[in-house]
């Protein structure tokens, strides 16, 4: 699990590239620990204003909303371009 320097560095890394940048697709592997609280669908369409940290979390402001993002067991996060969605990841992210 990535301590709160791995966290940052990471922030970081993609912050500045991803904002005003809009969700295109969203595609969840296995099911996840706790519910996104809404339709994954709802999110597709939706401008990333910044990205904060909290403690070992990603926050992404959303135009409505926030998007908690944890990095878990790998400590990353992988940024690929529009493609469909490869069943062999548990997670993937397309902006």
């Amino acid at each position: 699990m990535p301590e709160l320097p791995e966290v940052e560095v990471t922030r970081r890394s993609f912050a500045d590239r991803i904002a005003s940048a809009h969700i295109l697709a969203l595609h969840l592997g296995k099911p996840l620990r706790w519910p996104l609280g809404v339709p994954a669908a709802s999110l597709v369409g939706r401008q990333i204003w910044g990205v904060r940290r909290r403690g070992k979390y990603l926050l992404l402001d959303l135009d409505q909303g926030l998007l908690l993002v944890h990095l878990g067991m790998s400590g990353s996060l992988n940024f690929a371009p529009h493609t469909t969605p490869n069943p062999a990841r548990t997670t993937t992210w397309t902006w």
